[in-house]
């Protein structure tokens, strides 16, 4: 909702904010006894584009886990040739490290603007402990790999089906007989179609409300012009490997692809199939279009019940044409029921739960019993009139801009509502990749004899916690910010020791949520309608002695600690609960 030159100066100073996060990465993780310098980032992996990676025959990759607890990433560098490769862990070099390689799908390798030579990804499992890094030397073979299976189905003559599984969740593809090809997700009873639709938007001169037009502001479609299908993919390609399988599908007008995968060893993405979709550049020459992406699974009889987050934290409960508060009058049935998406949005019955979970900020509804849709793109020919003054007709390298996203889409019988939220964390907080010269293993030949073991504790908190801040205070304080992403249940205890292996903490202090402040100095305005004698600054109670150990709490008058010292730091944050922390450690 800008002016293109204002979104213009905003690229640039993300770019530059960018730049500056990675100066200050690689400067944390240079190691002053090390000859390596991992310094080198790739800022367009997702269309596959890395001229470090592409130019070598051997690099180091760094792999940091930005969450508190150990986690499996699938690593995706864009490589030239489909050779083989060998991949060896820091931690244990005498063991080859899993690795796949499939082709970068063709819609993606002529996104305007892409300058590379890759036509491959070589993807690799990183398994990393909570907040650490972990490297991997990289080389290139010669021999052809092959370990890949492929199978382009407009060669395969007659056939009505075929299917691809994890043996948790399956990937089917029927003939339609007619040149395309239906695709669809299925978990046990749970069988979910999906494709692409456009929604043409209202077009008017904006001089009253019912000739508003669609805009940058406002999404109003024509509500006199059906949802218009995109229709079925007419070429789907299918890649079976060591570490997944993929659908690559094509459709018809070439501005429209996707590609479904499922993961095979991964328990946390068992019962998930990841959407990566690119659209774009959108045609215009018949005005329009705004594009969502449909995911009707008919066995879930949902009525007229969905759920959306709030700002990517809890859960709110939408009803389709209904507001809670007043009495919703319907004039325009689409609009009235869209919702913003941060990280999330599903559906469910008594028996069965269906999640999608997007990797940005999205619109989303529920038009139809066990359906939900996604807005993933927009691309507009008139103003709305509420301050831009330019239509919402995005442009880069001289054609309509591309975008190229993910969901991944959690079918199960039963609860899941919080594996889509470990799921959704997943794709927020993915890991940063850096990249530098194979001068790793020399480095190691040299200290191997002196190496011990690391036997200091990991970080590995509960899944449902989350660390929203550990910023440097003061000297030897550090703040502590951490979320309770569980909806409903029992609080979790988390021991704020874990977070600081091989340091020891002198005390902690609870404090305010923008950390300004000590709980202990805040006093709040209590209303009670029965009396006005007590909004005085809280008492608080002195403990002295456990056993050996000096302890010293104080607590409010609510019996919470708000400042401890001694050996006992553990914390207890309430379900959708977050909690401010200051850290004092011990010189």
């Amino acid at each position: 909702t800008a002016k293109q030159h204002v979104t213009d100066d905003y690229y640039l100073g993300l770019h530059r904010g960018m730049e500056a996060c990675h100066q200050l990465i690689s400067d944390g993780l240079k190691d002053s006894s090390s000859a390596c310098v991992i310094n080198e980032w790739c800022p367009h992996l997702n269309i596959s584009q890395c001229s470090f990676t592409e130019t070598r025959n051997a690099f180091t990759t760094m792999v940091y886990n930005p969450v508190p607890r150990q986690k499996k990433f699938y690593v995706r560098l864009p490589i030239v040739d489909d050779v083989e490769y060998t991949i060896k862990d820091s931690s244990d070099t005498d063991k080859s490290i899993a690795y796949q390689i499939t082709p970068v799908p063709s819609t993606v390798e002529i996104v305007p603007g892409r300058d590379s030579n890759a036509r491959f990804d070589l993807v690799f499992e990183a398994i990393v402990p909570g907040l650490e890094t972990k490297s991997y030397l990289i080389e290139k073979g010669t021999k052809k790999y092959t370990a890949v299976k492929k199978f382009d189905l407009s060669k395969l003559g007659k056939f009505n089906g075929l299917g691809m599984t994890n043996k948790a969740i399956f990937m089917d593809v029927m003939n339609n007989w007619d040149g395309t090809y239906k695709t669809q997700i299925r978990h046990k009873d749970i069988k979910v179609d999906f494709g692409f639709y456009y929604y043409e938007p209202a077009v008017g001169d904006n001089s009253a409300w019912e000739k508003r037009a669609s805009g940058a502001y406002i999404f109003r479609p024509n509500e006199t012009a059906p949802v218009t299908p995109l229709g079925d993919p007419n070429h789907v390609e299918t890649y079976s490997g060591p570490l997944f399988d993929e659908l690559h599908c094509y459709y018809n007008d070439g501005w429209i692809s996707h590609i479904m995968r499922t993961y095979h060893n991964s328990d946390e993405m068992n019962q998930v199939v990841e959407m990566e979709w690119l659209v774009g550049s959108i045609p215009i020459d018949d005005g329009g279009k705004e594009i969502v992406l449909r995911y009707t699974a008919k066995d879930i009889a949902s009525g007229d019940v969905f759920y959306t987050d709030s700002n990517g934290r809890g859960l709110i409960e939408r009803k389709r044409d209904y507001r809670e508060t007043w009495e919703l009058n319907v004039t325009e049935s689409v609009s009235a029921n869209y919702f913003p998406l941060n990280s999330r949005i599903g559906l469910k019955d008594d028996k069965n739960q269906m999640w999608v979970l997007t990797d940005r900020s999205e619109g989303g509804t529920s038009m139809e019993s066990g359906q939900l849709e996604v807005m993933v793109h927009r691309r507009l020919l008139h103003d709305d009139a509420f301050g831009v003054g330019e239509a919402l007709n995005e442009s880069a390298y001289g054609k309509g801009l591309v975008v190229r996203g993910k969901h991944r889409v959690l079918l199960c019988n039963g609860d899941c509502a919080a594996e889509s939220v470990a799921i959704a964390e997943d794709l927020f907080a993915e890991p940063v990749v850096q990249f530098g010269e194979p001068c790793y293993l020399e480095f190691l030949d040299n200290l191997l004899s002196e190496q011990q073991p690391d036997e200091r504790a990991k970080i590995n908190l509960p899944t449902t916690i989350k660390l929203l801040t550990m910023e440097k205070y003061e000297k030897s304080q550090i703040l502590v910010r951490l979320e309770n992403l569980a909806t409903e249940g029992s609080p979790q205890n988390v021991n704020l020791a874990d977070l600081f292996p091989g340091m020891t903490i002198a005390s902690i202090e609870s404090r305010t949520l923008d950390g300004n402040k000590a709980k202990a100095e805040v006093s709040r305005v209590e209303w009670d309608q029965t009396s006005q004698t007590d909004l005085r600054v809280p008492r608080y109670e002195v403990h002295s002695q456990i056993e050996t150990n000096t302890i010293l709490k104080i607590k409010d008058k609510d019996g919470k600690v708000v400042h401890r010292s001694g050996a006992d730091f553990t914390v207890e944050i309430q379900p959708s609960s977050i909690v401010t922390y200051l850290v004092t450690i011990a010189a």
